[in-house]
């Protein structure tokens, strides 16, 4: 079965040529779009971290559930900012 990169590349018709045109052109601003998303998701994280650790020293939350959602976000935080690292060296 053939993807449809290989079925526009077929063609090779102007309507191609001119699709792919328009999508290298708008790289740089996807990229860019792309890393305001992976920076607004690192805050929520950091957000998150905060109110688990409020909800924990309320007594609201067991010490195991806690550390276990706070490790979570820590590997969450860690690729986040891995991502955003590589995406930023891409630009």
């Amino acid at each position: 079965m053939k993807n449809i990169k290989d079925i526009l590349l077929e063609n090779n018709n102007e309507d191609t040529a001119r699709y792919f045109e328009v999508v290298k052109s708008k790289l740089p601003e996807l990229q860019t779009l792309f890393i305001n998303k992976l920076e607004i998701s690192l805050k929520e994280c950091s957000e998150t971290e905060y109110w688990l650790e409020l909800i924990f020293r309320k007594g609201k939350m067991s010490e195991v559930a806690y550390n276990d959602l706070r490790n979570k976000c820590g590997s969450i935080r860690r690729r986040l900012i891995a991502s955003i690292t590589t995406a930023k060296e891409n630009t």
